[in-house]
């Protein structure tokens, strides 16, 4: 289900992702997304 999903996606979004300015906003969308995930490890209470 995963790789069937996977190869749809990239289908439907392939005209979204040839402009350049999507891709920077993925890797910003990824960039606070990771941030975030850092930020709870690091103060969550263990």
């Amino acid at each position: 289900m995963f790789f069937f999903t996977l190869g749809y996606a990239s289908r439907v979004l392939l005209p979204f992702f040839k402009k350049p300015i999507s891709w920077k906003i993925l890797e910003i969308f990824i960039g606070f997304l990771m941030m975030f995930l850092a930020f709870l490890l690091l103060f969550s209470k263990i």
